[in-house]
């Protein structure tokens, strides 16, 4: 099975504006699924909603699933591949992963989320805590 490798992090601006994001490597089409960080989808509660779906999926009471941050990036999930595809003047060419490979890495994304939410990701300043 082809590995690939992602990186979930915590983007600070300037003005202490927290946001979390993801990135992936090493083939130049997984970077795309860096835009499932975009939206509800960096929130636990809608992750946790999708990995809901998608294991109805696997489980076969579902045929499939499609999710999406945002129209850049889009995942057709079905149980054994999906696609994965661009809603926006098709930027680039559809690709397929294996499904537990996208499970896998939704559910570490879950489990980053959570701990950001929490304040639990040792050495951050969260913002209701930093001194003015």
């Amino acid at each position: 099975m082809f590995k690939f490798n992602y990186a979930f992090y915590i983007e600070i601006d300037a003005n202490g504006r927290q946001r979390p994001f993801m990135t992936f490597s090493p083939s130049d089409n997984y970077k795309h699924l860096g835009n499932l960080a975009f939206g509800r989808m960096s929130k636990s509660g809608r992750i946790h909603e999708i990995l809901n779906e998608i294991g109805e999926v696997l489980d076969g009471r579902k045929e499939k699933y499609d999710f999406a941050g945002d129209d850049w990036c889009i995942v057709n999930f079905k149980k054994e591949r999906s696609t994965i595809i661009n809603g926006v003047f098709d930027s680039f060419e559809p690709f397929e992963m294996n499904s537990i490979e996208i499970q896998r890495f939704m559910q570490d994304w879950y489990e980053f989320l959570l701990k950001w939410e929490n304040n639990d990701i040792p050495g951050l300043i969260y913002p209701d805590s930093r001194e003015i």
